[in-house]
């Protein structure tokens, strides 16, 4: 009952595999924002260089079967040009969505949360937002880092989030790479 909702009538195989491949990846996004919202990473810049050339390829190895498509029953074939032109243009900025979610929020917080060094650092609140039931992550804290300025949100607890105030100065502890860091505890700075 399911498959024609996902697939189109006489969908070959090789459009039933990539539209399965796709649903999996979102699947996969979903479920890595909600492990690593409650993780505070943020990218390095020289990750986010480094990773830009590659997220642009592999968005157009996954936006070509989209572009590729000459199914009868493909809407877009009876666009004018500058329709098509642009649908085109949605799709592939959609895939470069996917990748970049892929990277930001998958791959780099995982690599750099297993394979990273422990770091440390002090870092100032500088907003508080809570009481959101229907987000991932229901109070967070977004940190300064004193040393560099970057800027990072951190998911707590509600009752650690209470305690927290603006200006507040926290150690933050976590795992640094090439990537980036993540922020895995905080605790009050001892006067």
């Amino acid at each position: 009952m399911a498959a024609p909702l996902l697939f189109r009538p006489n969908a070959s195989t090789p459009e039933k595999i990539y539209t399965l491949a796709t649903v999996g990846w979102l699947l996969l996004l979903i479920a890595g924002h909600v492990y690593y919202s409650r993780v505070g990473f943020s990218l390095t810049a020289n990750a986010i260089y480094m990773f830009l050339p590659l997220s642009l390829l592999l968005a157009f190895l996954h936006w070509w079967p989209v572009y590729q498509d000459r199914h009868p029953s493909n809407p877009i074939l009876r666009y004018s040009r500058r329709k098509r032109i642009s649908r085109y243009v949605v799709f592939y900025l959609l895939s470069l969505g996917f990748v970049w979610m892929t990277y930001q929020g998958i791959v780099a917080p995982w690599a750099t949360s297993s394979y990273g060094t422990p770091m440390a650092g002090e870092f100032v609140v500088i907003d508080r937002s809570g009481g959101h039931p229907k987000r991932g992550c229901n109070y967070d804290v977004w940190l300064r880092d004193r040393s560099n300025g970057s800027i990072v949100k951190v998911c707590v607890g509600e009752q650690r989030w209470q305690t927290l105030a603006v200006g507040q100065i926290l150690i933050g502890t976590g795992k640094q790479s090439p990537l980036g860091r993540t922020i895995e505890q905080l605790s009050p700075r001892e006067r």
